[in-house]
Order: C-alpha cells, then structure tokens, then sequence
C-alpha cells in the first residue's frame, strides 16, 4: 500500500505547474513519504497503450526531461541547506558553541579572494541562531576556515549525504560529498583550502537529491535519529527501523533554535510561516554560475542565471509529525520561491489532520 496522501499530493503538484522541480513530505517518525512529486511530468496513461514515433520522440527530446525523477535522480548543490551540516559539524568537534559570534560586513577576504554574503550591507555581529535565521554566509564561511574537507565530509556522510537513502524505489542516485580522497582520484589534484570556503556555505563539488535533503532535516528534527524513506506503508517493525547518528540530542536543539527564528522570526524562511503550527526550516539558494560571470552578464545588459531554490522544514518543533523539502530549479531566491510553496504544504496538512484531531479530542 503506498504511503502517499492523495490531498498532500494533488496540492503540490499543483504548485508544481509549469516548474522544474520536486516536492518530498515524509512523515520523519516512520520515514513514509506523503508526497513524492517531480515536475514537468508526463501521463503514464500513455504507457498502457502505444505511442507513434512522434509522441515517444517529443517526450524523450524534452528539454525538461519528463521522464527524470527528480526527487531521487536530481542532483543538485544544497546551497545554505547545508549550513545545517556546517552547524552541527562545529559543534559536535566543539569548535564553536550556540553564543560563538562572528561580525559580518557583507563580505570578507580569506586566502586572498574576496567572498560575499548574500546580504551587501552585511548582518553586523551574529551567534549561531541568528545567523541560522539569516542564513548568513560570512559566518559560516569562518567556520569553514576553522574546518577541514575531511571533517566536514565524516559528519555529512554520517547524516546520509553521499550515499543511498535506501528509499524502496529504483533508480536513486548517490549524491556527491567531496573530500581530499575524493578530489585526488577525481580530478589528479590536491583540496586547497579556499575550496571549504564555498563547501561550508553548501556550493562547489557537493551534490544532494531532494530526498536526500528530506532525509536530512528528519534527522535534525528527530534530534539525531534517522529514518529510512519509504514510499510503501511502514508496518510495526518497519517503524522500528532508525539509525541513531551519535550526536549528542542538544546540539540539535541549537540548530533547531535557528531553524524556527528562520521562519516565526522575520528570517530567510518566513515565507513558509503558518499561524499556530510552529514550523522550523531552512532556505537554501544555490548559485548556478560563478557571481564574476554573472557581474558581467548583468553589465552587458543580459538577464542573469536564476538560482536554484530550496526549503527544507519540519512542524511542529516538538514532537514533528512533517518534513517538508521543496526545489525549485531556476526559481531564484529559496525565501521567495520555496518557502512560500512549503507554507502551503504545511497549510494542507495542517487543515487536514491537526485541526481535526484537535476538533475529536474536543
């Protein structure tokens, strides 16, 4: 039987019209998924009789690629998705606590290249929760400078990035988290240092599936247990089936702090807020060319590559019963255009069950 819900799923593929992209909810206690969308889609109506040459050939020719399934074959850099790996690496190798501030004046010089935040005029002085909450670059570009690739890849890959899900689905992609070992058989060369700089912030050589980044925050919002995906019902044994990571349950809790001011807050993710549902998330913007190259088109006078979209969130902050992963490919900013997408999940959801359940307990 599968586990998807008919309402969660008609509702996202609806905000999915004309867009590139994937939308996954799982159920982070027993790691069922309620939503499993990837636009542009096609009609597998059409595969039960013949198509002529011309309909197959228009399908597989798709610029858009119908036939990919993004949630588990979309590769993409998290963008500052992965600030929440960044967080917890530092913490849980004590290299910061919650209150550890850095002082962002819109950018700063490291290795003798400059690299910016996303907010020009800077975010002045920021502890971890609030640069959670603004999803301050500088901040965790310091931590980077703190930080090795090894160490940073150990705790990625002991919260699932990097390697299957081991969703009941074929086809799933592995994903990419890079390292000295990696970079030497890839490519011939040594990591240098500045390459962190931009891993840290969730760009360079580091790829992710959207069910990946579901997988994810259902770690952080089970305060370090993970769940397998499924997208067939879990039995009492199934639900069984998690995996402790180790970390201690408290570092998550400083995360977590960030990730709910991200949203109820005024932060980056405020687009996802729904009233008296305690929603916790994290954007992300990936950037799909260099900034030089991207400058330069902008003074030529020509539109300039959009950036990847995401959202990431769970509700409630206590006992969560949701996670919720947006991407929107080319869709800009993940404040502008994820967010607001995932809101409306949370919205569905939260009209379909917890004002229900609230209405039989009274």
């Amino acid at each position: 039987v599968l586990s998807i819900d008919l309402d969660l799923q008609k509702r996202a593929e609806e905000l999915l019209q004309g867009k590139e992209g994937a939308i996954v909810v799982l159920d982070p206690r027993s790691g069922e998924c309620l939503v499993w969308a990837s636009s542009p889609s096609y009609d597998p109506n059409r595969f039960i009789t013949r198509f002529s040459p011309e309909e197959w050939l228009s399908i597989i020719s798709d610029r858009a690629r119908p036939l990919e399934n993004r949630v588990i074959r979309g590769l993409y850099s998290p963008g500052s998705i992965f600030k929440m790996v960044t967080a917890l690496t530092s913490l849980e190798t004590g290299l910061i606590s919650d209150r550890t501030s850095f002082f962002c004046s819109g950018s700063i010089n490291l290795y003798g290249k400059e690299f910016a935040c996303w907010f020009k005029p800077g975010h002045g002085n920021m502890n971890l929760s609030e640069a959670i909450k603004n999803s301050c670059n500088v901040y965790f570009y310091q931590l980077g400078r703190r930080l090795n690739i090894d160490t940073i890849a150990r705790y990625a890959r002991t919260l699932g990035l990097g390697k299957l899900s081991g969703v009941d689905m074929p086809g799933e992609k592995e994903g990419l988290v890079p390292s000295t070992d990696w970079k030497r058989k890839a490519q011939g060369e040594a990591w240098y240092p500045g390459e962190t700089i931009s891993v840290a912030i969730g760009q360079g050589p580091i790829l992710v599936t959207p069910l990946q980044v579901a997988a994810l925050t259902a770690c952080v919002a089970n305060r370090g247990i993970k769940v397998k995906p499924r997208v067939t019902r879990a039995d009492s044994k199934t639900w069984s089936e998690q995996e402790k990571t180790g970390f201690k349950p408290e570092t998550f809790e400083k995360i977590i702090e960030g990730m709910w001011c991200s949203v109820n807050e005024g932060g980056t993710g405020q687009g996802a807020y729904q009233p008296g549902f305690d929603i916790c998330g994290k954007t992300g913007s990936t950037q799909v060319i260099s900034r030089e190259k991207d400058a330069k088109m902008i003074r030529r006078g020509e539109e300039p590559a959009r950036t990847h979209s995401w959202f990431s969130g769970f509700a409630p902050r206590y006992n969560p019963q949701l996670i919720v992963t947006v991407l929107v490919e080319f869709g800009g900013m993940g404040g502008r255009t994820a967010a607001p997408i995932a809101g409306e999940i949370f919205k569905v959801y939260r009209e379909k069950y917890v004002r229900q359940t609230n209405l039989q307990g009274n």
